[in-house]
C-alpha cells in the first residue's frame, strides 16, 4: 500500500509540477515539525524546510519509488537541519521548550491537561541539561522514532556514540520524570 505521498513523488519525478508542490505541502509540516524539534528555533527550521524542498526537487531523481517516500525525505530534512546546526553552532537549549511540540494526548480534564504541562516541563527541563548530541539523539530516537542507524548516518558518528548519547540523555529524561511523579 502506498501513500499519497508516494503517489506525488512519483508523478513529480516524472515531470508534474503539480504533484511536485502538493509533495512539498504533504513534507513540509513533517519536515518543519523534525528541523524545529532539532534546532529549537522556528525561524531556523523554516530554512531547514526549504532546504529540504529545494533538495528534494533537485535529487527526485534519486529517489527509490519501490520505497516509502517520507523517511527519505525526512532523512533530508535531518541533513538540512544539521547543515543549518553546524553553520549556527551557536548553543540552542531545549528545542523541547514549548509545550505543544510533545506527541502527548489532548485532554478536555483540567487535571489531565494540569499533569501533561508538568511533564512537558521536567522533559524540557530535562532537554535543557543535554548536550547537543545527547538532546538530538533524544529527539530523534524517542520522539521522531528514527533507527540508530539513521541517526549515525545523519550525526555523522557510529551507533555506538548514539547509543551511549541515548542512553544519557535517557537517564536525564528518567531523572527528571522521577520528580515528576514518583513511582509511575
Amino acid at each position: 500500500m502506498t501513500s499519497g505521498l508516494d503517489q506525488w513523488a512519483r508523478r513529480a519525478g516524472g515531470g508534474d509540477h503539480d504533484a511536485f508542490r502538493r509533495l512539498a505541502q504533504g513534507v513540509a509540516p513533517h519536515a518543519h515539525r523534525l528541523a524545529w524539534r532539532l534546532l529549537g528555533d522556528a525561524d531556523l527550521a523554516a530554512d531547514a524546510v526549504q532546504e529540504c524542498l529545494v533538495k528534494l526537487h533537485r535529487h527526485l531523481d534519486r529517489y527509490d519509488p519501490r520505497q516509502p517516500f517520507l523517511p527519505w525525505a525526512m532523512t533530508i530534512a535531518g541533513h538540512a537541519a544539521r547543515d543549518i546546526w553546524r553553520r549556527e553552532r551557536s548553543d540552542r537549549r531545549a528545542p523541547l521548550e514549548h509545550a505543544d511540540t510533545l506527541a502527548a494526548p489532548a485532554s478536555s480534564r483540567p487535571d489531565q491537561r494540569a499533569e501533561i504541562a508538568q511533564l512537558r516541563g521536567d522533559l524540557t527541563r530535562a532537554a535543557a541539561g543535554m548536550s547537543d548530541a545527547q538532546r538530538r539523539v533524544f529527539v530523534l530516537r524517542d520522539l521522531e522514532g528514527w533507527t540508530t542507524a539513521e541517526i549515525a548516518e545523519l550525526m555523522e558518528c557510529t551507533e555506538s556514540t548514539v547509543r551511549v548519547h541515548l542512553a544519557r540523555a535517557r537517564a536525564r529524561a528518567r531523572s527528571a520524570l522521577a520528580h515528576h511523579g514518583g513511582d509511575r
